[in-house]
C-alpha cells in the first residue's frame, strides 16, 4: 500500500535561545513586566516545559513547532538578579533533547531589579545675594540631589517649572536648575 514507518532515534536540539523584556531597556525587567523567551529546535518537538524565574511560564508556539516564545510576568516576590531559566522538550518521536539553561542567540540576559531609587540627599539654594535660602523672579534655582542607585535622568519641576537637569559624575548624582 506504499505506507511506511519512519525511525528516528535523533535528539532533538535548541539553537538560537535569547531573552528580553518589555521595559525600555530590554535587559531589565521590575515588577508587573514581562520577560519572553524565545527559542528554535532543528525539528518539530512538543510543547516544551519551560520555567522562567523559578516558575511555570506560558509557552506558545510561533507559525510551527519548532519555534517557540516562553513568557513570565516578573512579581513582586520574585527574586533580583539574572532571570534564570530552564527549557525541557522532547520531539513527536519522544527522543528527549537536553535540557537548556543558557542563552545562545547573543545579547544580554535581563535582570530584574526590584529595589525603588531612593533620594539619599537633596539640597535646594539660589544665587540670590541676600542669601541662597531666597529667590525672587530672576534668580536661579538649584536642587541637588543623590540617589541610592543609579537611575535614569528623572524630571525636575522648581516652582511650577521644568528644570533643566544634569548628571553629575554618575547616575547617582544630579544637579536641576
Amino acid at each position: 500500500d506504499g505506507s511506511y514507518v519512519k525511525f528516528d532515534k535523533t535528539n532533538p536540539i535548541l539553537g538560537s535561545i535569547t531573552i528580553a523584556s518589555n521595559n525600555l531597556n530590554n535587559t531589565l525587567a521590575i515588577e508587573g513586566q514581562v520577560v519572553t523567551l524565545t527559542f528554535a529546535s532543528s525539528e518539530d518537538i512538543g510543547t516544551p516545559t519551560v520555567n522562567i524565574l523559578g516558575g511555570a511560564a506560558t509557552v506558545t508556539n510561533v507559525a510551527d513547532s519548532s519555534n517557540w516564545v516562553a513568557t513570565k510576568t516578573v512579581g513582586g516576590a520574585d527574586s533580583e538578579g539574572v532571570v534564570g531559566f530552564s527549557i525541557a522538550y522532547s520531539d513527536k518521536a519522544g527522543n528527549n533533547g537536553t535540557t537548556r539553561t543558557d542563552l545562545t542567540g547573543g545579547g544580554d540576559p535581563v535582570t530584574v531589579d526590584l529595589t525603588v531609587p531612593q533620594i539619599t540627599k537633596a539640597s535646594i539654594a539660589t544665587n540670590n545675594s541676600t542669601g541662597d535660602e531666597l529667590s525672587v523672579p530672576g534668580d536661579v534655582v538649584t536642587l541637588e540631589i543623590e540617589t541610592s542607585e543609579a537611575i535614569q535622568t528623572p524630571t525636575v519641576t522648581i516652582a511650577t517649572q521644568t528644570a533643566t537637569v544634569s548628571q553629575g559624575a554618575d547616575a547617582l548624582t544630579w544637579t536641576a536648575t
